[in-house]
Formats: C-alpha cells, sequence, structure tokens
C-alpha cells in the first residue's frame, strides 16, 4: 500500500481505524518506552536496498546529514513527512503501532 493511499476521505490513517497486527521489529526498536526513528529508517532503506547517497540526493543534503539522521530517536515530523513520501512508507503508523504495543504491556 502506497503512503498516499494510508488515508481515508476523513484524512484518518487506516491503522487508527482499525487494530492492525504489530511487526515484532518495532518493537525491538523500542528504548525505555522510546522508538528510535533513525534506526527504522536505516532498516527501511537497507529493506529496499537503499544506500545513503541515495536519500542525500532525494532529501538535497549531504550524506553526513543521512547518518545524522539514522543516529537520531528524533525527529521533526515536517522531515519524518518527507522521508515517508520519499520511501513510500508509512513511519507514522510505525510509531503509532510501537506506541500501542508498549501502553498495553
Amino acid at each position: 500500500m502506497g503512503f498516499t493511499q494510508l488515508f481515508d476521505n476523513d484524512g484518518i490513517p487506516e491503522s487508527l481505524q482499525a487494530n492492525k497486527g504489530i511487526d515484532p521489529r518495532f518493537c525491538l526498536l523500542m528504548k525505555n518506552d522510546e522508538l528510535h526513528i533513525g534506526k527504522l529508517i536505516r532498516e527501511k532503506m537497507e529493506e529496499e536496498g537503499r544506500n545513503v547517497i541515495w536519500l542525500a540526493r532525494k532529501l538535497s543534503c549531504d550524506r553526513s546529514n543521512i547518518y545524522k539522521i539514522y543516529r537520531n530517536p528524533n525527529m521533526d515530523l515536517t522531515q519524518l513527512l518527507h522521508i515517508s513520501r520519499i520511501l513510500n512508507h508509512d513511519f507514522f503508523n510505525d510509531i503509532s503501532v510501537a506506541f500501542k504495543k508498549n501502553i498495553n504491556q
């Protein structure tokens, strides 16, 4: 499912409308109740066979900035939205799923 297809007509993500399965790798990225978004982005990049240079070109930045993203557990929401669009992946859903899993433990 593409990023642009994740939202219904009301703008509410489908993942928040129904219970979705929880991918265990997202729970492994939680440390002290905190999701490390940089590691999640790196895993998605590796899964897609993409490298740092590719993402740096897409973001119009130096590759050293991509390594900083990988190391950072937090990220500006606008930047995360941009990366989500580039990778065609809903990282916001990943955060929501990990949060729900963690809150129910």
